[in-house]
């Protein structure tokens, strides 16, 4: 999936020094925005903010920029850490919004440097994927999804072939875990998925290893 296909919120930015900029294409977590317009200059200390349907204005600030060059076939974009600002008076509500742990997918810049323009795009839906299953308090199945994504990418014994079909895989299973219960595939079809996968991991023998490790949580989060 494409960076910007992936943004479905909307925001705005105020700057520290009072300008602002309206209707920002954004995919909104607890602690990090993301935001594909790379000429909007997003620096520390600036505030995003997100109007919901109830009428509440979330505000977040930012802590870390975290602008990223364009390459090897991902485009410019932020990945900004913030910090909600937004005044919650009830003690309760506070302790449901506890920031959670969160698990980032990490590729080497050698393994970018071997994938095709689709792979790429299914490593970037992945970690969109896997960090908002690990704020959402899935965190488990999150590091399952990162660790097997990490070690298909970095895999010399894989086929280009393979390796494409397994990150296509894997970016089906993050996305159906996003899911509600009724709105997924059916467990027939999402156990089929999951059996190619590791039919895959299974011709490699070192992804067998990290299958036997991970794919029993992937298999207990979707109870088949």
């Amino acid at each position: 999936m494409p960076l910007r296909d992936m943004m479905n919120d909307t925001v705005r930015l105020i700057k520290a020094d009072g300008r602002r900029f309206d209707n920002i294409q954004a995919h909104v977590q607890s602690n990090m925005i993301f935001t594909a317009d790379a000429h909007i200059p997003i620096e520390e200390g600036d505030t995003f903010e997100r109007d919901l349907q109830s009428g509440v204005t979330e505000k977040y600030r930012v802590t870390n920029a975290g602008f990223y060059a364009a390459g090897n076939g991902i485009p410019a974009h932020y990945q900004s850490r913030v910090e909600k600002i937004t005044r919650l008076d009830n003690p309760r509500h506070q302790q449901s919004h506890l920031i959670p742990a969160n698990v980032q997918i990490h590729i080497s810049d050698s393994t970018i440097g071997i994938l095709n323009p689709g792979e790429i795009t299914n490593v970037q839906s992945l970690t969109v994927n896997v960090s908002s299953l690990a704020e959402s308090g899935n965190a488990e199945v999150a590091n399952a999804l990162k660790h097997l994504t990490e070690a298909v990418a970095a895999s010399q014994e894989l086929t280009t072939e393979q390796r494409a079909e397994a990150l296509d895989w894997l970016e089906e299973l993050s996305k159906q875990a996003n899911l509600s219960k009724e709105k997924r595939l059916k467990p027939a079809s999402l156990r089929a998925v999951a059996m190619a996968l590791a039919s895959a991991c299974s011709a490699a023998g070192g992804l067998s290893t990290v299958w036997n490790t991970w794919g029993s949580v992937i298999k207990a989060f979707f109870r088949f």
